[in-house]
């Protein structure tokens, strides 16, 4: 039943993250494309961390701690980490794979799609490790 009750803080989070950013966006144009992917997956993951902080706090009677999640220390090694995950993937593609060439792929295209990318990599590495830490 745990799992269950995370998956549905993980979605709940995704939709209240996004509805604001949908809204703002639709007025207000970013001067990169990327910029708005990268605000509604950071804000998908505060929002989806307070979610999950508050469903330990008032319902389970826990602190944050009983799921061995403390305060946030970023280690250089965990940046590499996360950097050269994705990197290895999209490399891997390239060489092994049969990417597909489009006329509308310019650069910025294909930037904005790497960027995009690399946000949701660590997005799903983040919430995977809120969530299931403890489990």
């Amino acid at each position: 039943m745990h799992i269950v009750v995370l998956l549905v803080i993980m979605f709940v989070g995704d939709i209240l993250s996004s509805l604001p950013f949908d809204i703002i966006f639709r007025y207000v144009i970013p001067p990169f494309d990327w910029m708005y992917g990268g605000a509604r997956i950071t804000a998908c993951i505060i929002v989806t961390y307070l979610i999950f902080h508050f469903y330990t706090d008032k319902f389970l009677h826990s602190k944050m701690d009983d799921f061995r999640i403390g305060r946030l220390h970023i280690k250089l090694i965990d940046v590499l980490y996360a950097v050269l995950l994705p990197a290895f993937v999209i490399g891997g593609f390239v060489i092994f794979g049969r990417p597909f060439l489009n006329d509308n792929l310019t650069h910025d295209v294909m930037s904005n799609i790497v960027i995009i990318s690399l946000f949701r990599a660590l997005k799903a590495g983040i919430l995977e490790e809120i969530l299931f830490h403890g489990d």
